[in-house]
C-alpha cells in the first residue's frame, strides 16, 4: 500500500499526527524568521509613508512663509478686483493706515515710425541723422555707403552710446526696430522708441542733413512720451514711470489701467501678530516632526535607522546654521527662536517681537528666500530649489516679444510675459526676474540669498523628490528586499511541504509495521492458549 498522502495516526495507539505537527513547528522556524523579517520590512515601509506625509505637512508650512511676498510686515487690501488697475507693494517702513487712489493716465514711451519700405535692405540717403532725447541730449549718426539701408540705420541707432549713470551702468536712451505691417508693397517700417517712459524722454529725429538719390526716411510720432498721473488721497501725483516708488513711506504703487471715473480704497494693516502666529505654527510643526522621528528611531522596525537619524541631524543642524546674507541676523536664536535641552524649538516672544519691530527686513532676510536688484527695470520674482545663493549680473540681449538675456553669464529662457528664468543645470536654475526695460544692455546685479526656511525646504526636497529622492530610493530598496524575502518564503514553504510528506510517509510505514506486529502478537497469544 502506498503511504503518500495517507495517515494512520492512532492505529498503534501513538499520536503520530501530533508528533509530525510538533516536528513541523521546529522545521518551520526558518519560515517564521522570514515572515518576521517581511513584517519588519512592511513596518518600515509604513513608517516611510507616514514620514512622507509629515514631511509634506511641514513643507507646506515652510512654503507658505518662504517668500518675501508672503512674509510682509503689513498686509495690503484693495477693492480693485484682481489688481486690474494698479498693484500695491509695501516694505517694513509702511504705516498701517488707509488711502484712496484714482488712475487718471499712464506713463508712455515715445515712438517714431518711418514710411514703409519694400525691404529691410532698401537703400536710403546718406549724411547725418541727429537723434535728440528729451530737451537737448543728442547723438549724431553717420550714414554712408557702408550702412545706407533701413537695417543699417536701425543698427547704427542701436549702437549709440548714451553714457553711464552713477553706478557705471549704461543710461537708457533709444532703441530701433523694424516692423512688418503686412502691406503688399512696402511693409517694412523703422520704429524708434524711447527706452524709458515719461515726458523727459521725447524723441526728435532730424534727417535734414541727409541727401542723395535714395529715399530719405521721414518719421511720424505715433505715441507721445508722457508722465503717469494719479490722484492719491486727493493729491495729484505725477511720475515718469508707471511704478511710483514711495508714494508714501514704504508704499509702492504700480499703475496698470486708467479709470478716471472710480476711486479705489487701499488698506494697510499691521501683520506682526499674523507673522508671529505663522512662526509659532512652524515651531509646532517642527517639534511634532522631531517627536515622531525620535519615537521611530527608538522602537520598532526603524529602531536606530541610519536614514532617519541622518534626517534628525540635518533638521537640527539647520536650526543652528549661520545664514550669510548681509543682514544683522545670521542665526535663528538672535530673533528669539532657539533649541531647548530636549532639542525642541522654543520662542522667546519678547525677543521675536523686538526683532520684528526693530529690524523687520533683516528678520525676513534671515528666514526667507530673498532677492534684491540694482536696477528699477529688473525685479526679483522667485527662486528654485536648485538656485545657488550669490550675486549675478543681468544682461539683456533681446526685448519685447524676443526677450532674451543672461543672468550671471548663464543661459536663460523666456517664461511668460516679461520674465526670464535661469536655465537648468546652472547656478541660476529657477531664478526668475521680471524685466520692464525697452533696450538691450546691462542692468546691474540680482542678489539671491537662501534663508532658514529655504534651507529646510531644500533638505526636505532631497528626501521627497519623486525621481531620486532619499525616501523613494529607500522605499525601492525595501520593496526589493520584500520581493526577495517572498521568493525565499515560497522556496521554504515548498520544502516544508516535502518534509511534511516525508515525515507523514515514515510515520505511516511505522504505523503499518506496528499494526502487523500487533496482529502477529495476537496470533501467537491465541496459539499459546490452545497449547
Amino acid at each position: 500500500m502506498s503511504s503518500s498522502g495517507v495517515g494512520f495516526s492512532g492505529i498503534s495507539g501513538i499520536d503520530t499526527k501530533g508528533i509530525v505537527a510538533q516536528l513541523m513547528i521546529i522545521e518551520r522556524r526558518p519560515l517564521d524568521r522570514l515572515e518576521g523579517k517581511k513584517e519588519a520590512q512592511q513596518d518600515r515601509l509604513s513608517v516611510l509613508s507616514e514620514l512622507r506625509t509629515k514631511l509634506s505637512s511641514f513643507r507646506s508650512v515652510i512654503s507658505s512663509m518662504n517668500t518675501q511676498r508672503e512674509f510682509q510686515k503689513v498686509s495690503i487690501s484693495t477693492n480693485d478686483e484682481d489688481d486690474e488697475h494698479f498693484q500695491v507693494a509695501a516694505d517694513s517702513t509702511a504705516q498701517a493706515t488707509n488711502h484712496t487712489l484714482k488712475v487718471l493716465s499712464l506713463a508712455t514711451y515715445e515712438k517714431e515710425v518711418s514710411q514703409g519700405f519694400s525691404s529691410v535692405n532698401d537703400n536710403i540717403g546718406t549724411g547725418t541723422v541727429r537723434v535728440t532725447l528729451g530737451s537737448g541730449e543728442f547723438r549724431d549718426v553717420t550714414i554712408d555707403s557702408s550702412n545706407n539701408t533701413v537695417a543699417g540705420l536701425r543698427d547704427a541707432i542701436n549702437s549709440l552710446d548714451w553714457g553711464l549713470d552713477e553706478d557705471d551702468d549704461p543710461k537708457p536712451g533709444i532703441s530701433a526696430s523694424i516692423l512688418d505691417d503686412g502691406d503688399a508693397s512696402t511693409p517694412y517700417r523703422l520704429i524708434i522708441s524711447s527706452d524709458e517712459t515719461g515726458e523727459d524722454n521725447t524723441i526728435t529725429i532730424d534727417t535734414s542733413s541727409m541727401s542723395g538719390p535714395d529715399t530719405i526716411p521721414a518719421f511720424t510720432e505715433t505715441a507721445t512720451a508722457a508722465n503717469a498721473h494719479a490722484l492719491f488721497d486727493g493729491v495729484d501725483v505725477y511720475s515718469s514711470s508707471n511704478k511710483v516708488t514711495d508714494i508714501v513711506t514704504g508704499l509702492d504703487v504700480t499703475l496698470k489701467k486708467i479709470d478716471a471715473d472710480n476711486e479705489y480704497m487701499i488698506g494697510v494693516s499691521s501683520n506682526a501678530e499674523a507673522i508671529k502666529e505663522n512662526i509659532s505654527t512652524f515651531v509646532e510643526e517642527y517639534n511634532g516632526l522631531m517627536d515622531y522621528l525620535d519615537e521611530k528611531t527608538g522602537t520598532g522596525a526603524t529602531d536606530r535607522d541610519p536614514m532617519l537619524r541622518s534626517l534628525i541631524r540635518g533638521l537640527r543642524q539647520i536650526t543652528y546654521t549661520t545664514i550669510s546674507n548681509g543682514g544683522d541676523y545670521t542665526l535663528m536664536s538672535q530673533i528669539g527662536i532657539s533649541n531647548n535641552r530636549e532639542g525642541r524649538l522654543e520662542i522667546d516672544d519678547g525677543d521675536l517681537t523686538d526683532a520684528l519691530e526693530d529690524d523687520f527686513d533683516d528678520v525676513v532676510q534671515l528666514l526667507t528666500a530673498a532677492g534684491t536688484t540694482e536696477n528699477s527695470a529688473v525685479s526679483f520674482l522667485r527662486s528654485g530649489e536648485n538656485t545657488e545663493a550669490g550675486t549675478y549680473a543681468v544682461d539683456i540681449t533681446g526685448v519685447g516679444e524676443n526677450l532674451a538675456g543672461t543672468i550671471g553669464g548663464y543661459a536663460t529662457y523666456s517664461y511668460g510675459e516679461n520674465t526670464l528664468m535661469g536655465a537648468n543645470d546652472t547656478p541660476v536654475e529657477g531664478l526668475a526676474i521680471y524685466f520692464t526695460g525697452q533696450s538691450i544692455g546691462s542692468y546691474g546685479d540680482v542678489t539671491f540669498t537662501a534663508g532658514v526656511f529655504e534651507e529646510f525646504d531644500r533638505m526636505i526636497d532631497r528626501y521627497m523628490d519623486s525621481t531620486n529622492g532619499i525616501l523613494k530610493i529607500k522605499e525601492e530598496s525595501i520593496n526589493s528586499q520584500i520581493r526577495y524575502t517572498d521568493q525565499r518564503i515560497n522556496r521554504v514553504e515548498l520544502n516544508l511541504e516535502r518534509i511534511r510528506e516525508r515525515l507523514t510517509g515514515k510515520f505511516t510505514q511505522m504505523e503499518l509495521a506496528l499494526a502487523q506486529l500487533q496482529n502477529m502478537s495476537g496470533a501467537i497469544t491465541g496459539l499459546s492458549a490452545l497449547l
